[in-house]
């Protein structure tokens, strides 16, 4: 008679036969999209943290001759960007009130 086993013994099993994890190196990758923000050197790819915002937005932030202008209503930045903006419009909504 076979022992039933609980899912969660299931997982575990599963995962042990898979093999040790590799460490993430996001650091050492090399992006292909270069942030929109002047004053910004890092990447914008997705994988790398980079998010996508709509122009008129980030000009609020940055100021016009701070965004590059793409011709487009969206722009790519990086995670580092893309937090100094959210901090900025957090800001902005609390003072509304």
């Amino acid at each position: 008679m076979a022992r039933r086993m609980s899912s969660r013994a299931r997982r575990l099993q599963q995962s042990d036969a898979a093999g040790p994890r590799k460490k993430k190196e996001d650091k050492d990758k090399e992006g292909t999209k270069r942030c929109a923000i002047n004053s910004c050197d890092s990447w914008s790819d997705k994988k790398l943290g980079g998010r996508s915002l709509a122009w008129e937005s980030a000009v609020d932030v940055w100021g016009d001759g701070g965004v590059e202008d793409s011709g487009s209503r969206r722009i790519r930045v990086c995670r580092s960007c893309y937090k100094e903006w959210k901090k900025e419009q957090k800001e902005d909504r609390e003072n509304r009130w």
